[in-house]
């Protein structure tokens, strides 16, 4: 990092020059440092949250007015909106293993679908998934986990998606870039009041 002491481009500039200098201001003292590229790990658990912050964000424009109302019992004077409650208040449930849920606040209650899973396929390094719903319930959701080794309860931080399950039918999901090894897939319920439930197996399979 080099500190701007005297007049320059910088006097005024902020923010970027291409790929090569960094313009900014901290406590009043201007200063220049290198461009770098930004970090994006792609960690299990960067995973799990994105893949729950996308289900979340796409059923809000889903539901209900009643149910998006429930959320603004939440709200204060200056508080955060009725959307931004139903997603912190959702991803706060899942860091715990709890189901997400429609209505605030969740009673964890209803009855889920009846479903059934096919042995997960393989396409080069991507692992195609594909369950069933024949009856419906309460059901609002299945989450899905992955782990490169046997485990038989889901963990919150071995998410890697989340159907939406509005209606019976098919539903496929590929997981994508798959590194080598044996794979094992779980998935389990969520109804729309937050009740999760317990994790079943769909399958594994081996990547070469």
């Amino acid at each position: 990092m080099v500190r701007v002491q005297g007049p320059s481009l910088a006097e005024a500039a902020a923010g970027g020059l291409g790929k090569a200098l960094i313009f900014a201001e901290s406590k009043g003292r201007r200063y220049v440092k290198r461009w770098a590229k930004p970090a994006n790990p792609n960690t299990v658990y960067q995973i799990a949250m994105r893949a729950m912050e996308a289900f979340l964000s796409a059923a809000w424009n889903t539901m209900t007015i009643g149910m998006q109302n429930t959320w603004l019992t939440k709200q204060e004077p200056g508080a955060l909106p009725a959307y931004n409650w139903f997603l912190r208040i959702n991803l706060e449930r899942w860091r715990s293993l709890k189901g997400p849920s429609a209505f605030y606040p969740p009673a964890e209650t209803g009855t889920y679908s009846t479903w059934s899973a096919y042995t997960p396929t393989l396409q080069g390094r991507r692992v195609q998934l594909h369950i069933n719903v024949t009856t419906l319930a309460d059901q609002w959701a299945h989450v899905v986990y992955a782990q490169n080794s046997s485990f038989t309860t889901g963990a919150w931080h071995r998410l890697i998606h989340v159907w939406r399950t509005p209606t019976t039918g098919h539903y496929y999901f590929d997981h994508l870039k798959v590194p080598p090894g044996t794979w094992y897939y779980r998935s389990a319920c969520v109804t729309r009041e937050g009740k999760l439930g317990t994790s079943y197996a769909i399958g594994n399979i081996t990547v070469p």
